[in-house]
């Protein structure tokens, strides 16, 4: 009673507490400390209000929605997590979401999706892009233009040095014929 008590004076409406609860019940946190938890991170943004709060946990919902969209778009296997919603939505400060969609299609089947996506993005928006039909042409030549030729790697400077060459007359001055009369080595 006197946490709740606190709480109520730190601002929070009945309601929201009570929400709070309510979540972390869902979510397997039966703890006390987890509603504390909860609740300070709310108190930080400013979420003291039955309606604040559900303003707040309607966006998130949309927010997972669209990263779970472009996850399922790129082809990755798995439910949109906090670093997936982040993700998403500094994408989406950056592009609309038919080019986040676009990228994901885009990025389907590479070993890593979610880093090209990344890197198409950011490229697309320096290159002023913000359609998808932009997205496409700004791929489209990017797939056409003519790579870079691996070079081969320098040698070492200890491996840089001139060799010997050897022939015939070299090796036949370690043996000695016998049959000529020479004498044997001792």
């Amino acid at each position: 009673l006197a946490a709740y008590g606190e709480w109520l004076s730190q601002g929070f409406e009945p309601g929201a507490v009570e929400r709070a609860a309510a979540l972390c019940g869902r979510k397997g946190r039966s703890r006390f400390e987890d509603l504390q938890i909860l609740l300070e991170k709310w108190r930080g943004q400013g979420l003291l209000t039955v309606e604040a709060l559900s303003a707040y946990l309607s966006e998130r919902d949309k927010l997972r929605q669209v990263a779970q969209q472009v996850l399922d778009a790129a082809g990755v296997d798995q439910r949109a997590a906090e670093a997936d919603m982040k993700q998403v939505r500094d994408w989406l400060n950056d592009q609309p979401l038919e080019v986040l969609l676009f990228a994901a299609e885009s990025a389907r089947g590479k070993k890593m999706p979610l880093r090209w996506m990344d890197a198409a993005l950011r490229a697309w928006t320096g290159q002023g892009v913000r359609d998808a039909a932009g997205a496409k042409a700004a791929r489209d030549a990017g797939k056409n233009r003519a790579r870079p030729q691996p070079q081969e790697a320098p040698k070492p400077a200890a491996q840089s040095y001139n060799q010997r060459s050897y022939d015939d007359q070299f090796f036949d001055s370690f043996f000695v014929d016998l049959s000529k009369g020479g004498d044997a080595p001792c």
